[in-house]
């Protein structure tokens, strides 16, 4: 972990200087003074060590989540997301299967499932609860873009706020 830590910490120090795109593994591997196989032993590439810097720390508030404090959960991500605001106004323009979007949503349906799952006791999600809950992740998803965009302008219990107003209520009560 704390060699994960070393090499993520220096792709935000080279995203200070760097648009993303141009930074290379080699610079990231001079930056982190680790050599080329230390990296691959960790990391398939920048972009999984882009994802890693995010679920690193949202994993560990996740492990940490108890039902019924979801504002919290929220607060505490968005509040990670604020604090790291430059890295992540550097990654989020990075497209295609590798973006940081593209993760996210997968990430996010991820959670809404098993939440979704785990409290009913289903085994699957019905074609309408799939389809509404990828509507919603990606509605989450604009929703921190925007914010980004905007700099973060609006206070985080407020956004999380807002967020939890999006959710249907037959979702909302499982988390």
């Amino acid at each position: 972990m704390y060699t994960k830590k070393i090499i993520s910490t220096a792709l935000v120090q080279l995203l200070k200087k760097h648009k993303f795109e141009s930074i290379t593994v080699q610079m990231i591997l001079e930056e982190a003074y680790v050599s080329r196989s230390t990296f691959y032993k960790h990391f398939r590439d920048k972009y999984d060590l882009m994802i890693w810097y995010y679920t690193n720390h949202v994993d560990f508030l996740v492990s940490q989540y108890t039902k019924g404090h979801f504002k919290d959960l929220l607060i505490d991500e968005f509040t990670f997301i604020k604090d790291n605001q430059s890295y992540f106004s550097s990654i989020k323009n990075v497209e295609g299967v590798n973006s940081f979007w593209s993760f996210l949503y997968e990430y996010s349906k991820t959670f809404y499932t098993s939440n979704y799952l785990q409290q009913t006791g289903y085994k699957k999600l019905t074609a309408e609860e799939y389809l509404k809950l990828s509507f919603i992740c990606a509605g989450i998803n604009e929703m921190i873009q925007v914010w980004l965009t905007n700099n973060c302008q609006e206070p985080i219990d407020k956004f999380a706020e807002w967020v939890i107003d999006i959710l249907p209520e037959n979702l909302r009560q499982y988390l």
